[in-house]
């Protein structure tokens, strides 16, 4: 047997991991939808994303060592760190401040619409973003809500996000 031995960098396993974890998240869809149906897939996986949400903030927030965001600039600044993070590179975003109490996520071409639409179910299949986005809020232990205008199913891959906070 043959000693392989490489270095694989930390920029390089982020990107395994979150590709993996992806590929991971886009095949429990599929094989839920092949057991329980679509509409059951779109429940479980929103409860899943909101639950797993508050997860994903929490760790990120301790990891980093911030205790609380406490203005618009600092929400900016962990949500430009948290996308970088969890969301693969294939989807493109910016943020946007829109005043001190609104923030605009701009999604300019998204990873899961993509997928969806390749599988042929992006009429049927409900975002999670949203319901994602509002336990980061709750975990945060900000008061405000999530503003999406459109779903999967008139998106056509963009959309704007807004997160409306209040201080």
């Amino acid at each position: 047997m043959e000693n392989i031995d490489f270095e694989i960098g930390s920029e390089g396993r982020e990107d395994i991991l979150r590709n993996v974890w992806t590929l991971h998240d886009a095949r429990w869809f599929i094989k839920t939808i092949g057991k329980y149906g679509l509409d059951a897939a779109n429940e479980l996986n929103r409860t899943v994303i909101r639950s797993m949400g508050k997860t994903e903030i929490k760790v990120l927030m301790n990891g980093s060592g911030i205790k609380k965001i406490t203005d618009i600039d600092r929400l900016n600044s962990l949500m430009t760190v948290a996308s970088k993070l969890f969301f693969p590179k294939e989807h493109k975003y910016e943020f946007k401040i829109l005043n001190e109490n609104e923030l605009l996520g701009h999604v300019i071409e998204c990873y899961v619409h993509k997928n969806v639409k390749k599988a042929g179910i992006a009429d049927l299949y409900k975002c999670a973003a949203r319901p994602r986005f509002e336990s980061w809020i709750a975990a945060m232990g900000l008061n405000g809500e999530i503003v999406q205008e459109v779903d999967s199913s008139n998106c056509n891959g963009t959309c704007g996000i807004v997160f409306r906070i209040d201080w």
